[in-house]
């Protein structure tokens, strides 16, 4: 067959090779090709440039299988069975004050100049991808942003390509080693020059108009499978040089690495940056020493305005979050600002969480004393939790704080990530703790030595105001007896000029333990307490 001589095969490669290097400003070297018309097509070492001579394309070996003959592109068709393709780089750059990407100015430069108005749209259908050593990069100039996917192995059955409507769906997808890396740097500011050296001063604003992605495609997965994946991100306009070892590990959003990353995922859509599906498992570590030893997620989505999990279940070495949890944001950087920008909508059903593990994702109270101070200790709730970190409410809580506290009832709070601001508005079904405990969980909770003969308390009642400023009205039942007590206390400014008054019901309570009268037993008396002073 003529197609298969030696003479045809050179005939083709110096047709393509004369088609693009003479109807565009583009560069293509093939050093091997082979054209089969009714099987398919390999190429080997094929090079690609774009008009600045950067590259587009690089296959180091790509076959195309056909399933129907090359005769079909006669009628505005090609049928493809399988694409096979081993060390090939897919390089797209948006260049400085340039309208077009690097891929649309080929794609426009070797488009047909006149175009029928009845012209048949082409049809273009493909089965299974296999690839090896595949690198796709994505580069933009104007924000000096660097985006590189790494693929080490592929396989992937393709069920659906419609590219007039922009839907491609797969039936099942294998990824290894599939490797993300996205760096920013700082933006370069010369309408001139593409290639200047990055400034030694950060701008004091970036703005990235590249921040959308611009894949046409909706993609859907029936199922896919992750294996030994790793994602890094660094802002070099923001990133933290020097870590502060005097803090708790944290996340810094715009430096971090998450690797070892194992997933299953079925039902799976993806319509720019929006993302929907199941997650049957997933694990991970990151670069800031958190291990997520699973994630399963029945039925969730994230999106650049929401997080929506519904019966997940997430596990670190530490905690375990599991029902449901939803997010609302204006925008993903929301989450550079989570305190104050993030509003929180948390179903528990006996979930356990580290203080450590808080830390990893608010860098902002990584260096609080209270976290540093409890930074091995755990706590359990149930309860639904709502509202932002530093403004948050939960009502029908059942919480227990290590084995120093335990509490049933209603919580509302604000600047809880401000150390000294924190506002509690607390009641208490039942509050249980002791003085000793209080202060070992707080920084500067300091209340007279001899109160801490009370021993152990249950509380029930209101408790509103500051931790060292507040108003307590309710019933304490403690080891040396009962105390019924309306009293406004104040204590931050130390406890030898602490202010006091309201009224308090002492009930068979034990009051020489605590004044240093041993020959004072139980005691039962009412007392209006004003203008009081000084706690020694």
């Amino acid at each position: 067959m003529l197609s298969k001589t030696s003479l045809f095969q050179n005939w083709a490669k110096d047709r393509i090779v004369n088609l693009i290097n003479k109807e565009s400003d583009f560069k293509i070297k093939i050093q091997d090709i082979h054209v089969d018309i009714v099987n398919g097509i390999s190429l080997k070492h094929a090079l690609l440039n774009d008009h600045h001579q950067d590259t587009l394309f690089y296959g180091g070996n790509l076959t195309i299988g056909l399933r129907q003959s090359l005769i079909s592109l006669f009628s505005n068709s090609l049928y493809i069975k399988d694409v096979e393709i081993d060390s090939s780089v897919f390089k797209i750059i948006s260049y400085h004050s340039e309208e077009r990407n690097s891929l649309n100015h080929f794609l426009y430069q070797i488009k047909p100049k006149s175009k029928s108005s009845k012209s048949v749209p082409f049809l273009f259908f493909l089965e299974t991808i296999s690839a090896k050593s595949f690198r796709y990069q994505r580069v933009y100039e104007e924000s000096s942003r660097y985006e590189d996917y790494y693929v080490g192995s592929l396989e992937a059955t393709i069920e659906e390509l419609n590219t007039n409507a922009g839907f491609l769906r797969f039936g099942k997808v294998v990824l290894s080693e599939p490797n993300i890396s996205v760096v920013k740097k700082i933006a370069l500011r010369d309408s001139v020059h593409r290639n200047i050296a990055i400034r030694d001063t950060i701008p004091s604003e970036v703005v990235d108009p590249d921040i959308k992605c611009s894949l046409p495609f909706v993609v859907q997965i029936k199922s896919a499978l992750i294996k030994n994946g790793s994602f890094a991100y660094r802002n070099e306009n923001n990133a933290i040089e020097h870590f502060d070892t005097t803090k708790l590990p944290s996340m810094d959003f715009n430096d971090f690495q998450v690797v070892d990353i194992n997933s299953s995922l079925t039902g799976f859509i993806y319509n720019d940056l929006d993302f929907f599906g199941s997650m049957n498992f997933f694990n991970a570590k990151s670069s800031s020493g958190l291990t997520i030893k699973n994630i399963k997620i029945n039925n969730g989505a994230v999106t650049s305005k929401y997080v929506n999990l519904q019966n997940f279940i997430i596990e670190t070495d530490k905690s375990i979050l599991k029902d449901t949890l939803e997010l609302k944001y204006s925008k993903y950087e929301s989450y550079l600002n989570f305190v104050d920008a993030i509003f929180i909508n948390f179903k528990s059903k006996n979930s356990k969480v580290a203080v450590e593990d808080i830390a990893q994702f608010f860098s902002k109270i990584a260096d609080d004393a209270f976290f540093i101070k409890n930074k091995d200790q755990t706590f359990k709730l149930s309860g639904t939790v709502f509202g932002k970190v530093n403004s948050l409410k939960i009502p029908k809580l059942d919480f227990e704080f290590g084995d120093k506290i335990k509490f049933t009832g209603n919580f509302a709070s604000r600047n809880l990530a401000k150390f000294g601001e924190e506002i509690l508005n607390i009641k208490a079904d039942k509050f249980q703790s002791s003085i000793k405990n209080l202060q070992d969980i707080f920084p500067g909770f300091k209340v007279p030595t001899n109160l801490v003969n009370i021993g152990n308390f249950t509380f029930r009642g209101n408790f509103d105001g500051y931790i060292g400023d507040f108003v307590s009205y309710g019933k304490f039942t403690t080891d040396l007896g009962i105390a019924n007590t309306d009293i406004n206390l104040n204590f931050r400014n130390g406890n030898t000029k602490a202010t006091y008054s309201g009224a308090l019901e002492l009930v068979d309570f034990e009051l020489g333990t605590i004044i240093g009268i041993p020959d004072l037993k139980q005691v039962n008396l009412k007392t209006v307490l004003r203008n009081g002073v000084g706690l020694t």
